[in-house]
């Protein structure tokens, strides 16, 4: 019985000094912030940076349609044959009216 309690006292021991050198042991601070894989700065910066890109791609999108919708205007409005083409026939018609 004396044996088996010394080894007992012994494990006790054993657990008590193992468990008081790893508290007394010194930590290094941890800051989440320098620990991280992609800092927050980062990471809104690659969103920012996404956003920027789409918004350019979308701007230019819009200037195209912008032009085309412009330039369409400018055809109708200088187009000869719209702008000249119901005078020309209604002359033919007063003329068809006087010779009868």
């Amino acid at each position: 019985m004396n044996f088996y309690m010394k080894r007992i006292y012994f494990l006790l021991l054993f657990f008590v000094v193992t468990s008081t050198l790893v508290s007394c042991r010194s930590k290094t601070p941890w800051n989440p912030y320098l620990s991280a894989k992609e800092k927050p700065s980062e990471k809104q910066r690659k969103e920012e940076q996404r956003q920027l890109v789409r918004g350019t791609k979308n701007y230019e999108k819009q200037m195209e349609k912008n032009k085309k919708d412009i330039q369409d205007n400018i055809n109708k409005s200088t187009s000869m044959k719209k702008k000249y083409k119901r005078i020309t026939k209604g002359k033919r018609r007063k003329r068809k009216k006087n010779i009868d």
